[in-house]
C-alpha cells in the first residue's frame, strides 16, 4: 500500500514538475518573441507625472524584454500623435475626444468593425478631479455643492481681484474637463485672473501653488506632488462632473501598417489582465516611483488610480510585485 501511495506522490509530483517547465518554457519563449522591440505609448501627463507608467513599463520590459518609449503630453497631442502613425497605443482619458478618433461601423451581417484611428479600446482604471487652491479660499468654494457652482464662486473672485486659476490650456483631458465645466456654465474665462498656460499637470500645480491659485487637477498627480504643494490644499472633489475614466487604444495596423502592433496588443493584455491591474491597484497605497529619478519611495497610504478590468477579491489573490 505504501510503495502505491509512494507512486501516485510521485506521480502528481511529475506532473507539477512538467506543469513548471512548460510554464517557464512559455515565459521564455514570449521574452525572446518579443526582446528588444520597441513599444511606442503616447499617454497623458497624469500618466507619466504620478510614476505609475513607470511602474507599470518597468513590469513589462523585465517580463517580455521590450523597450518602451514614452510621450508625455495632453490628451488632445497624444491623440494626434498616435494617429499620424508616431506611436503604437495611446493611454488617454477624454472619452468624448477618443471617439472621435475611434469609430464603429455596423456591417450587412451586423457585426461592428472598427474603421477609426484605433482599435481594441479598453477601460483601465479611473480616478477623479479634484479642484485645488489656496489654504485661505478667498473664492470660499469650500461651501460649493457641485464642481460648476465652485468654478461659478472662483470665476466671481476672479472678476473682483481676488482670486487666480491656472488653467492647463494644452488640449489635454484635464484642461477638455475644465473647458466643458465653463462652457455648461456659459462663462467665457478671461482677464488677468485667468491664466491659460499651456503645460503639463505638474507644472500646473507648481505654477498654482506659488501664485496661490486655483487649478484642475487629478487627485492621483496632486497626492504624487503634495509634499511640494504646501500652499494648496483640495478644496472641492466628488461628483459625476469630476468622474476622471482612463482607456487605452491601439493605432489601427490597417491605417498604419508600420506600427508594432502585435507588442502593444501584448501591452493591453498585461494592463488589462491581473499582473497590470494589481501594479495600479497597490500603486500609491505601498509604493511610488519619482518619475525623475526612478527611485522608489515608501507609498503615501493612498490609491492614485482604481483598476476596473478585475475585481478587487480577485486582485488580493494575485502575486504582490516590488520593483
Amino acid at each position: 500500500m505504501r510503495g502505491y501511495l509512494f507512486v501516485i506522490f510521485l506521480i502528481i509530483l511529475l506532473a507539477a514538475c512538467t506543469q513548471k517547465t512548460i510554464e517557464i518554457e512559455k515565459n521564455e519563449t514570449m521574452t525572446t518573441m518579443f526582446k528588444d522591440k520597441e513599444l511606442i505609448i503616447a499617454t497623458t501627463t497624469s500618466f507619466c507625472a504620478t510614476g505609475l507608467a513607470d511602474a507599470l513599463n518597468k513590469k513589462f520590459e523585465e517580463k517580455y524584454g521590450v523597450k518602451i518609449k514614452l510621450i508625455c503630453v495632453g490628451t488632445g497631442k497624444a491623440l494626434k500623435i498616435a494617429s499620424l502613425g508616431d506611436a503604437d497605443l495611446v493611454i488617454v482619458h477624454a472619452p468624448k475626444k477618443e471617439v472621435e478618433y475611434y469609430k464603429l461601423k455596423k456591417d450587412a451581417e451586423h457585426v461592428y468593425r472598427e474603421i477609426g484611428s484605433y482599435v481594441n479600446r479598453r477601460y483601465v482604471m479611473y480616478n477623479y478631479f479634484i479642484i485645488v487652491g489656496p489654504k485661505d479660499d478667498p473664492a470660499n468654494i469650500r461651501v460649493a455643492k457641485s464642481a460648476s457652482e465652485a468654478f461659478k464662486l472662483i470665476a466671481k473672485a476672479g472678476e473682483n481681484g481676488k482670486a487666480i486659476f491656472i488653467s492647463r490650456g494644452d488640449q489635454s483631458g484635464t484642461h477638455l474637463k475644465e473647458l466643458s465645466i465653463w462652457e455648461n456654465l456659459k462663462i467665457k474665462p478671461k482677464g488677468t485672473w485667468y491664466k491659460s498656460i499651456g503645460k503639463g499637470m505638474a507644472e500646473t500645480l507648481i505654477m498654482a501653488n506659488e501664485l496661490k491659485a486655483y487649478t484642475l487637477a487629478d487627485i492621483g498627480t496632486y497626492l504624487a506632488l503634495k509634499d511640494k504643494l504646501n500652499n494648496l490644499d483640495i478644496l472641492f472633489s466628488g461628483g459625476k462632473e469630476l468622474f476622471n475614466p482612463y482607456h487605452v487604444m491601439v493605432v489601427n495596423p490597417s491605417k498604419h501598417p508600420d506600427i508594432n502592433y502585435e507588442v502593444a496588443m501584448l501591452y493591453v493584455a498585461f494592463i488589462t489582465g491581473p499582473e497590470g491591474q494589481r501594479i495600479i491597484y497597490d500603486y500609491g497605497r505601498k509604493y511610488i516611483i519619482d518619475p525623475n529619478t526612478k527611485k522608489v519611495k515608501k507609498g503615501i497610504g493612498k490609491q492614485l488610480f482604481y483598476p476596473v478590468a478585475i475585481d478587487e477579491k480577485t486582485l488580493e489573490k494575485v502575486p504582490e510585485w516590488k520593483p
